[in-house]
């Protein structure tokens, strides 16, 4: 995944999975990212704005990506994503609900590359949702249409996520994933192995289904270790980072430690499990549920949202 481009639905949040591919560590030897947002490319400064002709923006776009061994390109032009394919080796189609691109657009921080000030941007809102109910309407190069015609003729490695992502990294950020759609149900382990794990007094984790994680880099930087009969701890084998696991007895199931997660998830709690383990130097201080060992089964810590 050198060469990424990233496109969908205005408020698919394509800027938002940019950024997080583009931001690394100091300590990171592969060279960072370069990233050109669409948008900064497709258009005259004017007002009204016009678009740019297209043979000024693709030499924008080639020096860009002449510039830079690494980078990402995103926005919903096909006409200008069509400038890259051909250097690109990956495409990320965020095809998601047109009801949820309405909300990221109603939470939309200010976008400082696009209008003058907070309010000129919150008087152009009703016009952006109408814009975005209409993308599956449109036939133009802006629209599903395009893009799932663009996907369907790129030949490199692409994915189509159809809900909401979560992302994360490990310590030394080498390995890097998603996560499509909800986690299942959160809970506190307190058990030793999930301590030693993790060096912690707990370790939060949820299940999801499989099909719901997808490793974007260093899948090959992977550790397994059998810390106990049917169970699969994954790590990142440079900087011991926890990563998932995964059960011999059930192979559509992932755990997932929450710790590695960015951004702010707003997923409550359901409970500390394996009390009993607690390390004795840590005080439980919140109303959640305690159990001594499962909560009732072992299956209901494994329960997913799908």
């Amino acid at each position: 995944m050198n060469k990424i481009l990233i496109f969908g639905n205005s408020g698919s949040g394509k800027s938002t999975l940019a950024k997080f591919l583009q931001s690394q560590g100091d300590h990171v030897a592969t060279p960072a990212y370069g990233y050109l947002d669409l948008d900064t490319v497709a258009w005259w400064p004017t007002s009204p704005p016009r678009r740019l002709p297209l043979e000024k923006a693709q030499l924008q776009i080639q020096a860009f990506m002449s510039q830079h061994s690494r980078w990402i390109i995103e926005g919903c032009y096909t006409d200008l994503l069509q400038l890259a394919q051909h250097e690109a080796t990956t495409a990320l189609f965020l095809d998601l609900p047109v009801a949820l691109c309405q909300d990221h657009a109603r939470q939309r921080p200010w976008e400082a590359h696009k209008y003058g000030d907070p309010a000129e941007q919150d008087a152009n809102l009703e016009m952006l949702l109408q814009w975005i109910a209409d993308y599956p309407h449109r036939d133009d190069e802006l629209s599903l249409t395009a893009h799932n015609a663009f996907f369907e003729a790129f030949t490199g490695e692409k994915y189509r996520y159809t809900a909401p992502l979560m992302y994360g990294k490990c310590l030394c950020e080498q390995v890097v994933y998603t996560i499509e759609g909800a986690l299942g149900p959160v809970f506190h382990c307190h058990c030793l192995k999930c301590r030693r794990w993790h060096g912690a007094a707990f370790r939060t984790r949820a299940s999801i289904q499989k099909s719901q994680w997808r490793w974007l880099k260093g899948e090959d930087q992977l550790g397994d270790y059998m810390s106990s009969p049917q169970v699969h701890k994954y790590f990142c084998k440079t900087c011991g980072s926890a990563l998932a696991s995964s059960y011999d007895n059930l192979p559509d199931i992932l755990g997932v430690p929450l710790g590695g997660l960015e951004g702010a998830l707003k997923i409550p709690s359901q409970a500390h499990i394996f009390v009993d383990s607690k390390a004795p130097w840590y005080t439980l201080c919140d109303d959640n549920p305690q159990y001594a060992e499962w909560p009732g089964s072992e299956a209901k810590v494994r329960e997913t949202h799908a």
